[in-house]
C-alpha cells in the first residue's frame, strides 16, 4: 500500500506496513540493491563507513547525512545492536547476511564503547559541533528554501559533487545540467530539487535571457515554467515577455 506525503517534493510516495518490523525487513531488501554494493565491503560495525558509503551512493540529499546518523547511532548508543548481531553468529555473518537474515535483536549488556573521534580536539562530540562539510564553499537557502552554494569557477559536476559529497546525477538534476556543464563564477548550484513554483509573482525577461536561466534564478523547475505559461518546450523567449512563476497565464 501507498500513502503520498510532502518530503523533498509535494506529495511524494511512501510505502505502508502492517507492522514495523515489515518496514525494517523491506528496507534491508532494498540496501541490496547493486548502487549500495560497496556498503557491504566494510565490516558489519562499521557504522561510520556505512553513513559515508551510503551518502556517496545518493541515498540521501542532506550534505550532512552522515554526521547526522553517526551522531544518532552514537547517542543512543544503537551500535550495541551491531555487537549483538555479530555474537550470535559468532562473527561469522557478512554484511549480506545480516540484512537477508534480518532479524530482531534482543537488548545487549555489552558497555563497551565505540572508539571516540579524534579528529577534532580529542573530544567524540567536536566532530558534531562546527562541521566543515563544504571547504570553501558556503551552504545558503534560497527564497525558495533551497539549499545551494556558489560556483567558483571552471568546476566541473563531478567536482562539486566531490566536494558537498552528493551523487554527481544529484547535481544534475536538480540544476537541469548536461553532463560536460562547467560552472562559471557566481552560478547558483542548488543541493535540492528545484520547485514547482516561485516566491515571485512574475519575471519580465531581459534580452538573451533564457529560461534556463530563469529557472536557476528563483529555484523553479523549467518544466513549471513551461506549463504555467503555456509554452512549448524549447520555445524561445523575447525582451519584454512576462512571465508567469507561481500561477498558470490565463488564456488568451
Amino acid at each position: 500500500k501507498r500513502t503520498y506525503h510532502d518530503d523533498d517534493r509535494k506529495k511524494e510516495c511512501f510505502r505502508v506496513y502492517d507492522h514495523v518490523y515489515d518496514s525494517y525487513a523491506d528496507h534491508s531488501r532494498f540496501l541490496q540493491k547493486t548502487r549500495y554494493e560497496k556498503c557491504f565491503q566494510l565490516k558489519i560495525t562499521d557504522y561510520k563507513g556505512w553513513a559515508h558509503e551510503l551518502k556517496r551512493a545518493g541515498y540521501a540529499t542532506n550534505p550532512k547525512y552522515p554526521q547526522l546518523l553517526i551522531k544518532i547511532i552514537e547517542d543512543n548508543e544503537l551500535w550495541r545492536i551491531d555487537d549483538e548481531v555479530v555474537k550470535k553468529g559468532e562473527g561469522a555473518l557478512s554484511s549480506k547476511q545480516v540484512l537477508t537474515d534480518f532479524g530482531k535483536p534482543e537488548g545487549s549488556k555489552n558497555t563497551t564503547k565505540p572508539k571516540s573521534s579524534k579528529d577534532n580536539k580529542g573530544s567524540k562530540n567536536d566532530e558534531f559541533g562546527v562541521i566543515d562539510m563544504y571547504g570553501s564553499f558556503s551552504v545558503r537557502k534560497s527564497e525558495n528554501k533551497i539549499k545551494y552554494v556558489e560556483a567558483k569557477g571552471g568546476e566541473s559536476i563531478d567536482d562539486i559533487a566531490r566536494a558537498l559529497e552528493l551523487g554527481p546525477w544529484q547535481i544534475r538534476k536538480y540544476n537541469d545540467l548536461d553532463k560536460s556543464h562547467k560552472f562559471k563564477e557566481g552560478d547558483v548550484v542548488y543541493l535540492q530539487p528545484k520547485r514547482g513554483k516561485a516566491k515571485t509573482e512574475y519575471h519580465t525577461v531581459k534580452a538573451g535571457e533564457t529560461v534556463e536561466q530563469i529557472s536557476q534564478k528563483y529555484g523553479i523547475r523549467i518544466n513549471a515554467i513551461y506549463r504555467k505559461n503555456r509554452m512549448k518546450k524549447g520555445e524561445e523567449l523575447k525582451a519584454g515577455q512576462k512571465l508567469y512563476l507561481r500561477k498558470k497565464k490565463p488564456k488568451s
